[in-house]
């Protein structure tokens, strides 16, 4: 039986400037039933984008079905950050650190880069200021003077750590990020698949979305664990865990464009096509639970850095994707754009 009954993609995007087609907002959405076309929308702003999410999810919630619901940023940073922030309380660090970034985000005018620059500046100091870098050369005003446009304020590239204020050690990547080849680090704000940028302006979405349907929502792994979350068919249930379109093998790469207006638009379908595909087969389970965790791997990473969706995914599963995803590709009807 399936475990969803409903799955919800969105290729996020960092720009504040409305936009369409390659590199803006992307969303698709599609139900169990394999006879009903999985959908596509191009969106043009980040506040639209979430006003689409909740209209459908509020759907889904009257219509008690059990929905995916996946960003392609990450949802977690190394192990380490919340403590060197001084969180989190009383608060689990994963909540205490989406907490902190919607506040920041807010303050700074959902401005990612003087966002960054107050976090920096509680971590570090003007020597070298804190974990997150890259922002244009032109944004030079007083408000980002601690946000480097380099990775200058880390330690030599063999070392690969931060040492913060506070005596604190961060790393450049998750532990999931070193099964994901390709992926950058969440520091990193600015310049092409800077996942950092999408992640300081998505998690307050993200966030704001979990809070609106709490009753029935949990987030993978933080309140998990890597396992799969299941509830009853009949029963409301929103599941929010970070996907990645990487583990489509970059299938989407090969587009026919008569099928696809972009590889963004073509990732989304995808990624729910394949997802609701390997559900149907019974075989989406695979996908919470990866075989490359070993018993000894020490469980609280996963609950503060969380983990993608996808990752560590053994090599007969992998293959598996590719042949859906190709298969996705082959069988989505052509439009005209």
């Amino acid at each position: 039986m399936s475990i969803f009954d409903a799955y919800l993609m969105v290729d996020w995007s960092a720009s504040t400037i409305q936009g369409s087609g390659e590199n803006s907002i992307w969303a698709a959405w599609g139900l169990g039933d394999e006879a009903l076309p999985t959908k596509t929308a191009n969106l043009p702003s980040r506040e639209r984008a979430q006003e689409v999410a909740k209209d459908l999810l509020a759907e889904a919630v009257n219509r008690k079905l059990r929905v995916l619901v996946g960003f392609d940023f990450a949802y977690g940073y190394p192990k380490g950050f919340g403590a060197a922030m001084g969180l989190p309380g009383t608060k689990p660090a994963w909540r205490a650190i989406w907490d902190r970034i919607s506040l920041e985000m807010v303050t700074a005018k959902l401005d990612r880069f003087s966002a960054a620059t107050e976090l920096n500046r509680q971590i570090g100091d003007p020597a070298r200021p804190g974990p997150f870098w890259a922002r244009p050369k032109l944004r030079v005003e007083p408000e980002i003077d601690f946000l480097p446009c380099k990775k200058e304020n880390w330690q030599s590239s063999k070392d690969r750590t931060y040492q913060t204020r506070s005596g604190h050690t961060l790393s450049t990547l998750r532990k999931t990020d070193e099964f994901l080849p390709g992926t950058q680090e969440v520091w990193k704000l600015f310049a092409p698949g800077a996942v950092g940028g999408q992640s300081l302006t998505g998690i307050p979405t993200v966030l704001s979305l979990f809070e609106t349907f709490e009753k029935y929502s949990a987030v993978w792994p933080f309140e998990t664990g890597l396992m799969t979350p299941t509830r009853p068919k009949g029963e409301a249930f929103i599941l929010h865990a970070e996907v990645w379109p990487g583990i489509l093998e970059q299938r989407t790469d090969r587009l026919d464009h008569e099928t696809f207006a972009c590889r963004d638009e073509a990732q989304v379908y995808c990624l729910v096509e394949v997802l609701r595909r390997l559900d149907l087969k019974g075989d989406l389970h695979r996908l919470f639970a990866p075989e490359c965790i070993p018993g000894s791997f020490d469980p609280s990473f996963v609950l503060e850095e969380g983990w993608t969706l996808g990752a560590g995914i053994d090599s007969d599963l992998a293959a598996e994707i590719r042949r859906r995803t190709k298969k996705a590709i082959l069988d989505r009807p052509k439009h005209s754009w």
